[in-house]
Formats: C-alpha cells, sequence, structure tokens
C-alpha cells in the first residue's frame, strides 16, 4: 500500500520489491536452523546480512537512505523477532567492550534519553517490518550504550522529558555495532523491558517491582478474547501476571490492594466531583427545541454524564467501605487496567486449567529473577465470583491456587473475599453466566491473583442471640404446657364433682 500521490509506477516497484524481500525471507525461515545464542551471527549471514552492512549504517540518521542500504538493518531486525525468549538466558552480560557483531545479548541498565528517528521508506512502505525506530541511551555498569529499538512503551510516545529520563529498563537484542574506544556499543532489539516504579497503576507498578515487563500491558486488548501467542504478545502479559501471583500469597495480594484503594479515594472524590460539575454545566446550557439541530445529541450526552456520575459515585462509596466497584471496570476498562482490586461475593464456579510447557518456558524468561519452568504450576484455576454490586455478572479470577478443601466445579457456592490485578474486560463465549444473558453481555472483568479467601458464613443456629431466642421459645413452649395442663386437671376435678352430685 502506497501514501497518497505516489505515482502508480512507483507503487507496483515497490510492491515487487517487498514481495520479492519477503518471499526471499520466507524461504530462509525453513531454511535457516532454530535460532539459538551462540549462532544468531551466523544465522544472520546465512540471511544475507553481513557485519560490513550494518556497521556503515549511521544511526543518528536513518532517513532517506536508499532502501538497499537499510535492507540489512531490516532483515537483521526481522531474524530477531524470531529469537525465543529463553535464548537470552544464557545471554546476559555485563561488559560490552569484549562483545562481538551478531552475539545476542541480556543487559539491564537505566534509559537516560529517547529520539524518534524518522520513517523509513515514506513511499515505499513495508507492512511487516516497523517504518520508525527509536534511538535510545541507556546507562549500563560498564557505560552508555545505544539501543536501536523498533518498539516504545506507550506511554513514553508523548513525554515531554524525553531527554532526560531515568527509567530501569532491560534490552534483549543483538549487537549491531561492537564497542570501540572513540563509540558505544549499538544494540538493536524489538522492544525495551521497562520496570517502572511510579507514574501507572498499582498493580503494574507492584508486578514490575516483582520482575514483569510493565510494557507487555501494551498488548492488553480491552473487550477480546485473550488473544493466542500467534497473534499477540497478550498471553505473555496474561502468563507473566500468573508467573508473580504463583511467588506470592493471598495475603499479599489483600494488602496490596487495600493499599491501593485507600490510595485511590482522593482521587475517585476527585473524579466524582468533575464529573458532577460537568453534568450541571451540561443542564444549564441551552435547551434546544425538539427536532432543532442538536436537541437530540443533548439529551445523550446529558444521559451519558448522568451515567458516568453515578458510576464514579459508586466507586466512591464502595472504595470508603475498602473494596472495588465493579462499574467503573465495565465501563472505563482501558483506565483501569493494571489497578488493584478486592471483591467480596460468592464464588459460584471453579475450574482447572492446564498451563501450556511453552507458556512457562516463555515466563521463566521474560520475568526477571525467574529463570526455570517452576516460574509456574502446572495449571491455574478459572473463578466465577458474584460481587453483591454486579447486577448477577460475575468477575473471572484466574488464581494460582485454591485454599485446602476448597470445592472445584461449575456449580459451586462459596463466599470468598479475592484480591487480584484487572487485566482486562474479558469477550468471551461458551457457557451462561446468568439466566437471560446473551451474547452481548457476556464480557466480564478478569483479575489475576494468588488465591480466594473462604468468608465464614455464620449460620443463625450457631449464633449466640440465636441459642438465647431458641432457650427463650422452649421456656415458653413449657410454660404455656403446664399452663394448659393445670386447666386440664381442673375441668376434670369439675366433672367428675358434678357427677357425684
Amino acid at each position: 500500500m502506497t501514501s497518497p500521490g505516489t505515482p502508480h509506477r512507483l507503487a507496483h516497484v515497490a510492491t515487487r520489491r517487498q514481495i520479492a524481500w519477503a518471499t526471499a525471507l520466507a524461504a530462509l525461515s525453513f531454511a535457516i536452523p532454530t535460532t539459538h545464542a551462540a549462532d544468531f551471527a551466523e544465522i544472520l549471514r546465512l540471511s544475507g546480512v553481513e557485519p560490513e552492512a550494518t556497521l556503515a549504517i549511521d544511526w543518528n540518521r536513518l532517513a532517506n537512505v536508499d532502501v538497499d542500504a537499510t535492507e540489512p538493518l531490516e532483515k537483521f531486525v526481522y531474524r530477531l523477532g524470531n529469537v525465543e525468549p529463553d535464548d537470552f538466558l544464557s545471554a546476559e552480560v555485563k561488559d560490552l567492550q569484549t562483545v562481538q557483531w551478531g552475539a545476542l545479548v541480556r543487559l539491564r541498565g537505566t534509559l537516560r534519553s529517547v529520539v524518534e528517528l524518522p520513517a523509513l521508506h515514506d513511499d515505499q512502505p513495508r507492512p511487516d517490518l516497523p517504518r520508525v525506530y527509536y534511538r535510545c541511551e541507556v546507562e549500563c555498569p560498564s557505560g552508555v550504550v545505544v539501543v536501536l529499538s523498533s518498539q516504545l512503551p506507550r506511554s513514553w510516545r508523548e513525554r515531554a522529558d524525553r531527554d532526560s529520563m531515568n527509567e530501569p529498563v532491560r534490552i534483549d537484542g543483538a549487537v549491531l555495532k561492537p564497542a570501540v574506544p572513540t563509540a558505544p556499543a549499538c544494540i538493536a532489539c524489538v522492544r525495551i523491558a521497562w520496570f517502572p516504579r511510579e507514574g501507572v497503576n498499582s498493580g503494574v507498578a507492584w508486578f514490575a517491582a516483582r520482575g514483569m515487563d510493565a510494557t507487555l500491558w501494551d498488548e492488553v486488548r480491552q473487550n477480546q478474547r485473550l488473544l493466542d501467542q500467534r497473534y499477540s504478545d497478550e498471553s505473555d502479559a496474561f502468563y507473566s501476571c500468573l508467573a508473580i501471583a504463583a511467588h506470592s500469597t493471598a495475603s499479599d495480594s489483600i494488602a496490596a490492594a487495600r493499599q491501593s484503594i485507600t490510595d485511590s479515594r482522593d482521587a475517585w472524590q476527585k473524579s466524582e466531583r468533575q464529573a458532577r460539575e460537568s453534568l450541571a454545566q451540561l443542564e444549564g446550557a441551552p435547551v434546544a427545541q425538539p427536532g432543532e439541530r442538536g436537541a437530540d445529541n443533548r439529551i445523550e450526552t446529558i444521559a451519558r454524564a448522568r451515567r458516568k456520575a453515578a458510576i464514579l459515585a459508586a466507586g466512591r462509596r464502595i472504595a470508603e467501605e475498602g473494596r472495588t466497584s465493579y462499574a467503573p471496570l465495565w465501563e472505563f476498562p482501558e483506565e483501569h487496567a493494571g489497578e488493584w482490586t478486592l471483591f467480596e461475593g460468592v464464588a459460584r464456579r471453579a475450574v482447572r486449567i492446564e498451563i501450556p510447557e511453552g507458556a512457562k518456558r516463555r515466563s521463566a524468561a521474560i520475568v526477571d529473577g525467574l529463570t526455570s519452568t517452576s516460574a509456574l504450576p502446572d495449571a491455574y484455576y478459572e473463578l466465577d465470583v458474584f460481587p453483591a454490586d454486579s447486577q448477577n455478572m460475575p468477575v473471572v479470577c484466574c488464581v494460582t491456587s485454591l485454599p485446602a478443601g476448597f470445592p472445584e466445579g461449575e456449580t459451586i457456592r462459596e463466599q470468598v473475599r479475592i484480591a487480584g490485578v484487572f487485566f482486562k474486560m474479558w469477550r468471551y463465549s461458551g457457557r451462561e453466566l446468568s439466566p437471560g444473558s446473551d451474547s452481548l453481555r457476556r464480557r466480564a472483568p478478569l483479575i489475576i491473583g494468588a488465591g480466594p479467601v473462604p468468608l465464614a458464613v455464620r449460620s443463625p443456629a450457631t449464633s449466640r442471640w440465636g441459642a438465647y431466642g431458641g432457650a427463650a421459645f422452649l421456656l415458653l413452649l413449657a410454660i404455656v404446657w403446664m399452663v394448659a395442663a393445670r386447666n386440664a386437671r381442673r375441668d376434670r376435678l369439675a366433672r367428675r364433682s358434678f357427677s357425684v352430685r
């Protein structure tokens, strides 16, 4: 596809070149063996990429470069995208001075600056490759490294301080240009792993502090099914959350959720106040007559504003009670993704789901601090929990363990408290959640946590006041029986006296 105004002949040439290039790469992907850390440089050579080709590129200036000059870079990035995460486990380095061209590397440091490089080939875009690269400077223990990345965390793209950043990162990439005495090494990577300490939602920061790459949250798609690894890295985000949850406890999650809810009360009050002020302005605006332009839109706008104000009021009220409101997650999932949540309700379903070995292997390589497939258990559990304010709709809770004796099945009924990070608004089909539910309503908030905590429901028979009431009732029955018996005896004596006369 060409940009507007591109001559048709050039578009045809670009398409032929794209097809030939893509065909060559596809053929190589079958002919070249699986990538491993030790032989990535050799695989690059088999793909037609020689060190001299990438060393000649000026990484500070990639715009308006001849197509043939940047093809080695694009092939390099293409092959790098096929490297499995666990190939980087054995590639961790602290000193890049001795690392050669094409070597896989994993390094940690602090990102200091980001510069967006101009788009490659505006007139001849290749949809299967990035058109924009970002030149990043990362401060590592051995010095500054230049990183060329095709992706950035979404929240970085609008930052005004991109020339003076201070973000903990991890780079999984390959050496484009080895370090020399006069210039730092240049590393290419597909994505920069980011471990923020602030400026993100509460759950994102909590999981990042335990080794989760926060950039994976950008892969989560709201109001959709869970996407397969073949189409998206969303599954990496899902299993990374599970891996970290497996190394925590339900009490840890509940404590984190309670702290987050406490910290959010001022934000709820501010949001509710702003929503009510906005509603008051809308309601106070001049009213258009029926049939006039804008009359119907005004009615719809006011209705939406009233609904938003009511939802925020419910969120604030339930937060003051120390729990999470259901409605804001349903209505505004993008805003709340990555937040800690805490629910109390009835669990009506608990089923065990096997975790694929591939997911365990990838999570062990992606999550910092986990180096083996023991990072994940063999299975997780999916619970449908119905809070009081959910209008008989569930919260789907994915947890790594159940308490001893907790029932499993499709028709359970257990009162629970459960905390987890809000992952996404999940759309799915296949089972009826509540009587009369249809496909349009088969959405549910999906949270990830360590496990539920059963709540004991006090039976009236074991209540102290219930016992007192039962004893009083029995005593009253005894008194009534004694009075009735005495009256009956008097009646019998009276009848005998009458018969003697």
